[in-house]
């Protein structure tokens, strides 16, 4: 595939999106993609010195495209191509992020069209943590296509913010326009294990952002309201959401802090990945799983926070099938 240097996509060709459910993945060719990629000189300004009302007349993958620079294009563009050919879908209308616990959570909707390793993607790693697994799935639900990711990179691996934004850039490149971001999570309130919290506001205290340069993005309706009141028709709590460096878990006077601070629950993960698809003017939700009481006596471990973390998972599925009968 030739891919300029200033390249963007803009709308997918009627002939790749009316692809038939039976195609196979040798059906969708890098040209299906690549057909898409247009001059940004004449479609796709610099973010830097655009008004917000001129970004938001693109597409999310067009404001994605925008950012970035020339090799970062074509690494999405080549996600986005191999996504095409492992899921036989030229494009996908909605992500899921699977956190610490959750993998099985949506295995109700029986057998994917397809599942690829993530770590095909460009710039895409191997997830590390426990109860994070190394697939991506692609569904067809109620006619839409659905991307699920099985597990994620977090910053405490060490990889940088790069690496934690590559698969939702990919996703994005993908032609998503609706993300379902989940997690686990430490609470700070008088909450149960395994409760699901959907995510009204968050913290970031990792010092770290997805932006560089003088990218000024307004994230006060990040977490999309619309979408986050469907969510919580179903969820037993609502709530702030802050992510931590990590990998360590909080002391104890730093969880003092946090709820005062106005937190419920903490993690390590999700945020950049929110501010990222945001960005792009993807519509944001998501979900926090009770599980780990932060204020409990007992200590901490990887294994009990998955094991909690999965007590959640009807929840969570019964959120997911009420938002797609209302998208």
């Amino acid at each position: 595939m030739t891919v300029q240097d200033a390249a963007t996509v803009s709308a997918v060709p009627s002939t790749a999106k009316n692809l038939s459910d039976s195609a196979t993945p040798s059906a969708i060719t890098s040209a299906h993609v690549s057909a898409v990629s247009v001059n940004s000189a004449s479609a796709v300004p610099s973010a830097i010195g655009e008004s917000s009302e001129t970004l938001s007349s693109l597409s999310p993958r067009e404001q994605l495209f925008s950012t970035l620079k020339p090799e970062e294009r074509k690494s999405c563009i080549k996600a986005a191509e191999i996504i095409a050919q492992r899921s036989g879908s030229a494009e996908h209308d909605l992500l899921v992020v699977l956190g610490s616990g959750l993998a099985q959570a949506l295995d109700f909707w029986g057998e994917p069209q397809a599942k690829f390793a993530l770590s095909e993607l460009p710039s895409v790693c191997a997830p590390i943590a426990a109860g994070h697994l190394n697939e991506a799935r692609s569904y067809l639900v109620d006619g839409r296509r659905i991307l699920v990711y099985l597990g994620r990179t977090h910053l405490y691996e060490g990889r940088g913010v790069k690496s934690v934004i590559a698969p939702v850039q990919a996703a994005i490149a993908a032609g998503i326009k609706t993300a379902v971001l989940t997690n686990a999570n430490g609470c700070l309130a008088d909450w149960s294990l395994g409760d699901v919290m959907t995510i009204t506001d968050h913290v970031n205290f990792t010092g770290v952002s997805p932006f560089s340069d003088a990218e000024f993005v307004d994230i006060t309706q990040l977490w999309d309201p619309q979408l986050s009141a469907l969510l919580q028709e179903r969820t037993q709590r609502s709530g702030v959401y802050a992510i931590l460096r990590g990998p360590e878990y909080q002391t104890r006077a730093e969880t003092r802090i946090l709820r005062a601070a106005g937190v419920d629950a903490v993690g390590m993960s999700t945020v950049m990945e929110a501010l990222t698809l945001h960005r792009a003017g993807v519509r944001v939700c998501g979900m926090s799983v009770v599980s780990d009481l932060s204020f409990s006596k007992e200590q901490t471990t990887a294994q009990a926070v998955v094991e909690a973390g999965a007590r959640g998972a009807k929840t969570v599925a019964a959120a997911l099938d009420l938002l797609l009968s209302q998208l």
